[in-house]
């Protein structure tokens, strides 16, 4: 997604992005393991589908400041996935009695929740600057 924004707040924040869904992964796999849980690797058939209204908007042809618009839209119904899940998996933890587990999972749950409020304040720059 990265490649495709105009903006180079919106390019260095998918980065980011990037860059943090590989911690949260490594983050997912230590507390598996600490657990004796294998993470079975499958995918996600709701996150492909979030994923399909990206590679739908990518393929536009579309005016620059819109393509951002639509992609950081795209990106907060992912995120808000995310975190939803994060918050499933924080609620399983603590009924489980697997605080230690509860805190990991809830960085991911912050820097999820901060990546959300940043792309809507980046949304909220690009419509001021439309205006």
């Amino acid at each position: 997604m990265h490649e495709e924004s105009e903006s180079k707040n919106l390019q260095k924040l998918f980065w980011t992005h990037l860059e943090e869904t590989k911690t949260h992964k490594t983050r997912i796999e230590q507390v598996s393991g600490r657990l004796n849980i294998e993470p079975t690797g499958q995918t996600c058939k709701s996150m492909l589908r979030l994923g399909e209204g990206v590679n739908c908007f990518i393929k536009k042809e579309a005016i620059n400041e819109i393509k951002d618009i639509g992609l950081i839209d795209e990106a907060k119904k992912i995120e808000n996935y995310r975190i939803a899940c994060y918050e499933a998996l924080i609620n399983y933890s603590k009924s489980l009695d697997l605080e230690n587990q509860a805190e990991e999972l809830e960085l991911s749950l912050k820097e999820g929740q901060k990546r959300y409020r940043n792309l809507s304040d980046l949304l909220e720059e690009i419509n001021i600057k439309n205006d």
